[in-house]
């Protein structure tokens, strides 16, 4: 993982499923809970699994024994450990920023669904399955990163329609925060101690890095087949439909590259599909999907699925980047904030109680909730988070004590202010709710009056807590503007600004990397120098505006013709190269001629007369005798030369040379 992701910091602490941390707090409430249920539970949650694994991996020295699942982090944190960070965790912030059309609930659905598919494909190739299930389950995390961190913006990405084709959403992602989710996963991984597979895993599947054809990476491939699995069980929602059928369309070759066999991926669908609702139902987490109905059918189907509107992968989008010119917009204002009634959370055994309480709250503008048992007040809690709390101290089956120390665990209970109210309510009484995490204490019978102003007083602390918090809250739109920043300050120097490919610095620098892959892996590299025929007349005949024009159009289709992850830069003036990894010389060709004949295609300039957009081509690929890339550059640079010799338009290859052109 090359790409940096500043604004680490500021998702450390994602938001887990809502019936996740709601189970976790009613396990937990009893001494007596089944730990292994505990870490079920916790293995199910991308960003809780990701906690935990990053709090056992942060305490190992030696790499070998880095955690790669919950499981495994688990038994080495032990269970009071586990059980502590899992209750600090779970309701970390149960409600998302406020980001349009990013549907967490489909996130969490799908999330759960490659993780049970992975696990499935694991056990069938005789691969780890609990570090795939983990691998699967923390795939997409850096959509929720992103979500999180940069909610204005990545909202306004997922509502674009181009989003629900996941190679377009990654170049979505990366021509708006100069990285992709797969890169913030890469990097929120690395972060968290887990082992390097899981990474170059990542690397596998993103069309950015280069792949060489001959090499095996099975995590990879089996991270491919999981995640279309993934889609057909819980496709995106907007057009669920065209997405399960791109999915499945896409599936058998997936399966076969497994070495499993084709006729044989709709039963793993369907195994799939069982134990995910397994998962679903005993996680809380919500199915997001239509059903599957018959797969034959939506086979055939997915034949007559147009596929959606594809970004270019490696090329700026500048109407894309349009959409986010203005950084000001994304930065919360404190006088935006929603002024709203105090929500307040009546939890009593007695109805006529609970209805006179809530009366005079009422009466005085707050927002009132009530609930007569502790499971009921939990689950309010998690969904309505109030601000005040108000519990009578002796209830049956959960006591006000047990539900406050529950609170009092989680993050969403440490904000709240809370009152304890008795009929028992002697100073000793008080003193016990006091010390146990009560704010303040009242006793029965109560008078309205005074409870009104006690309460009063708990929504002005908990109105000075919030506007700390909403300033914590500018305070990390900017931090997060701050990395995006950086980020595009970095780009913007490796970018050429005319064609939004690398420009000559790090083109070198991307030479230079697959030049010590090469080394390392001994395998081939290639690489193509590219040159605009008779440039110069565009400039002198149509002038400065149309030789640009030229210039981008050149790199646009340059670019929408290399591989998947293959760099194309531009040198200076009308140059460029194309870096071809793990290529010989013959597949080289292949792409150089494919490159010719993308731009032989192009329709002439129109100016005075037609004018003709051609190139001339050099390849050459590394020999044994070369000791660094300038060698390798310099015998494309004679090809190249070559090629405009004996008449342009051509591609000419190195070592295939005429005499006299070699030694030029």
């Amino acid at each position: 993982m090359n790409s940096r992701f500043d604004e680490m910091r500021l998702a450390r602490d994602l938001p887990s499923p809502s019936g996740v941390g709601l189970k976790i707090l009613e396990l937990t409430s009893s001494a007596e809970y089944d730990p292994e249920e505990l870490v079920g539970l916790i293995s199910a949650d991308p960003a809780l699994s990701g906690r935990i694994l990053r709090l056992a991996n942060a305490a190992s020295h030696d790499v070998g024994e880095r955690a790669s699942s919950a499981h495994q982090a688990a038994a080495r944190l032990g269970p009071k450990v586990v059980r502590d960070v899992a209750l600090g965790f779970s309701l970390v912030e149960t409600r998302m920023p406020k980001v349009s059309d990013f549907d967490v609930d489909s996130f969490w659905s799908q999330s759960l669904a490659n993780a049970v598919a992975a696990e499935l494909l694991a056990e069938a190739t005789g691969e780890d399955a609990a570090a795939l299930f983990t691998l699967g389950l923390l795939s997409g995390i850096g959509r929720l990163a992103l979500a999180c961190v940069h909610p204005a913006r990545y909202g306004r990405i997922c509502g674009d329609p181009r989003s629900s084709d996941e190679a377009s959403l990654l170049q979505l992602e990366w021509s708006t925060f100069e990285i992709d989710n797969l890169n913030v996963a890469g990097c929120l991984m690395e972060n968290w101690g887990l082992p390097v597979t899981y990474t170059e895993a990542l690397d596998g599947i993103s069309p950015r890095v280069p792949r060489d054809p001959d090499s095996v990476n099975k995590w990879a491939d089996i991270l491919i087949a999981a995640r279309l699995i993934g889609r057909v069980l819980s496709p995106e929602m907007r057009n669920p439909i065209a997405d399960r059928g791109r999915a499945l369309a896409a599936l058998p070759l997936a399966v076969e590259r497994l070495g499993l066999p084709q006729d044989g991926f709709i039963e793993s669908i369907l195994s799939a599909s069982s134990k995910w609702q397994e998962w679903a139902e005993f996680t809380g987490i919500p199915i997001m999907g239509a059903d599957l109905g018959d797969l034959s059918l939506a086979l055939v189907q997915s034949v007559e699925v147009e596929p959606p509107p594809v970004v270019p992968v490696g090329r700026r989008q500048d109407e894309d980047r349009d959409l986010f010119a203005d950084e000001a917009e994304f930065i919360e204002d404190e006088a935006d904030h929603e002024l709203r009634p105090t929500r307040v959370l009546l939890v009593d055994d007695d109805p006529a109680m609970l209805k006179l309480l809530a009366f005079n709250l009422e009466n005085e503008g707050f927002e009132v909730f009530m609930a007569t048992e502790g499971s009921v007040a939990l689950e309010l809690a998690v969904h309505m988070q109030p601000e005040v709390v108000i519990i009578d101290w002796f209830m049956p089956l959960m006591s006000g004590y047990e539900l406050l120390r529950v609170l009092r665990k989680s993050e969403i209970g440490r904000r709240v202010y809370a009152i304890g109210i008795s009929a028992d309510g002697g100073d000793a009484r008080a003193l016990e709710a006091l010390d146990c995490g009560a704010d303040d204490f009242m006793s029965k019978p109560i008078n309205p009056k005074l409870f009104a102003a006690r309460v009063r007083v708990g929504s002005r602390v908990v109105a000075e807590r919030q506007a700390v918090e909403r300033s914590e809250s500018i305070n990390h739109s900017r931090a997060a503007e701050m990395g995006l920043m950086g980020r595009r300050l970095r780009s913007a120097a490796l970018t050429d600004g005319l064609t939004g490919l690398p420009n000559r610095r790090q083109g070198m620098r991307l030479l230079e990397a697959e030049w010590e892959r090469s080394d390392r892996q001994n395998t081939p590299l290639s690489v193509i120098a590219i040159d605009i025929d008779y440039f110069k007349t565009f400039n002198d005949t149509a002038g400065h505006d149309i030789g640009d024009a030229v210039l981008r159009e050149v790199a646009q289709t340059l670019s929408e013709n290399t591989r998947a992850g293959d760099p194309v830069a531009r040198m200076g003036g009308e140059e460029f190269l194309s870096v071809v990894g793990g290529a010989e010389l013959g597949v080289a060709r292949i792409a150089a001629e494919r490159l010719r004949n993308a731009i032989d295609v192009l329709p002439p300039i129109q100016v005075d007369k037609p004018m003709e957009i051609k190139i001339s081509l050099g390849v050459a690929a590394r020999e044994p005798w070369m000791r660094c890339v300038d060698d390798l550059l310099r015998e494309a640079d004679k090809a190249l030369y070559a090629a405009k010799e004996s008449g342009r338009n051509r591609v000419c290859i190195a070592g295939e040379l005429p005499g006299n052109a070699a030694s030029a």
